[in-house]
């Protein structure tokens, strides 16, 4: 039987939604934060409306695809099978929220906005591994998990006449631009937003944390194991890596992007540790 919707419909940047109770939290699951063609910045997504000019009620009920990605022997054996069955978009800037069924009305809670790990390359804020319930139950507060774009079709622009190298992150500064004006429909308070994430996702929060962009949005940072000593002198490792992707189309198939993605890993291999954060 499925899970029962929760009343709604509650307003948001993106449109009404509505999503489920699941014992002790509820949830409202693949929530469209923003929109992107590939090698694009993102922009804000906006409400469907249908043909009475009303905007569609969108049912939150289902995870937010991950970004596709290319299979990693380590990084699926540290992932211990979590991305088996998820679903995969490019049209992946969706965020889910996770906040406590018996929040009562007119309460305000802290929020907590989750960027995952997995080097750039792999993973995707829905996975069964990051579920925030207990963190939600325990603590008394509400998370967002993000998921954004990633490796090449995130951060492998940059070269002249090219994408940004940074969409990855402007998908991110778009999230919490949506947190900022949404949020408080949930019963969080905008004005308490702590940022956390792990390895890459703490490095993001790194990137964030001095981006003009972010001004605002985040109060608190909770920045877990970011890979600081292999972030600098990797200018001959993206040297390398650009000369096999900068024959590929702006138009190529999905299929053709993430072969290309995998051998540019494999190009930045001779740089040692540094490889171990290709993209980013």
């Amino acid at each position: 039987m499925p899970a029962p919707t929760v009343p709604g419909p509650t307003p948001t940047r993106s449109g009404p939604v509505t999503g489920r109770q699941d014992g002790d939290v509820i949830r409202y699951l693949g929530i469209p934060y923003a929109t992107a063609a590939r090698g694009v910045p993102p922009v804000s997504a906006v409400p469907v409306r249908g043909s009475d000019g009303r905007p569609v009620v969108l049912a939150a009920v289902h995870p937010a695809p991950a970004c596709p990605q290319p299979s990693s022997r380590i990084l699926d054996a540290l992932m211990q099978g979590a991305l088996d069955g998820v679903a995969r978009s490019e049209d992946c800037q969706r965020l889910s929220i996770t906040l406590p069924a018996d929040l009562a009305p007119g309460e305000t809670l802290p929020v907590i906005v989750w960027f995952h790990g997995g080097g750039y390359t792999t993973g995707a804020g829905d996975l069964a591994i990051h579920d925030p319930r207990a963190l939600v139950v325990e603590q008394r507060v509400i998370v967002v998990a993000v998921t954004s774009r990633l490796g090449l079709l995130g951060f492998g622009g940059g070269a002249p006449g090219g994408p940004p190298a940074n969409l990855g992150l402007l998908d991110q500064l778009e999230a919490l631009r949506w947190i900022r004006d949404s949020i408080a429909a949930f019963g969080g308070d905008p004005r308490t937003v702590t940022a956390m994430g792990q390895s890459a996702g703490g490095d993001a929060i790194l990137h964030l944390m001095i981006s003009d962009g972010a001004r605002g949005l985040v109060r608190r940072a909770i920045v877990q194991s970011p890979p600081v000593g292999i972030t600098g002198g990797r200018e001959r490792m993206f040297r390398a890596m650009g000369r096999v992707t900068r024959s590929l189309p702006a138009d190529a198939p999905l299929d053709a992007v993430l072969r290309r993605q995998a051998q540019a890993e494999v190009a930045s291999w001779a740089s040692g540790i540094r490889a171990g954060l290709p993209w980013g």
